[in-house]
């Protein structure tokens, strides 16, 4: 097995064949497959492809926390765009996603 870490006690482990686990905190809360075995080059960019794709559907999910205010046409060709909310952190917004995925898998 081969593991890539990341950020907020996240690895992806691979089974150098096609399997992926992901974990937390050293439980797994995910996996994923792939068609091909890939190279280990290759697996470390399908792993961190997956959790940014997973991170990026999140944002996504939460993209109705902005607002456009009138007042932010000045004129230059920018809207300034502000959350309703106060934004949540990196490490927030992992733990939703994660809270999401192991809710996916129960």
């Amino acid at each position: 097995m081969i593991k890539f870490h990341y950020e907020n006690n996240i690895s992806i482990e691979w089974d150098e064949d096609k399997i992926f686990n992901v974990l937390r905190d050293e439980v797994l809360i995910n996996s994923f497959a792939e068609q091909e075995t890939p190279t280990p080059k290759k697996a470390e960019l399908i792993a961190d492809e997956w959790l940014a794709d997973v991170l990026q559907d999140e944002m996504l999910d939460h993209a109705d926390i902005y607002t456009i205010n009138p007042d932010d046409f000045d004129g230059d060709g920018e809207i300034k765009l502000e959350p309703d909310d106060i934004e949540p952190s990196e490490e927030e917004l992992m733990e939703i996603v994660f809270k999401k995925v192991e809710e996916q898998n129960v």
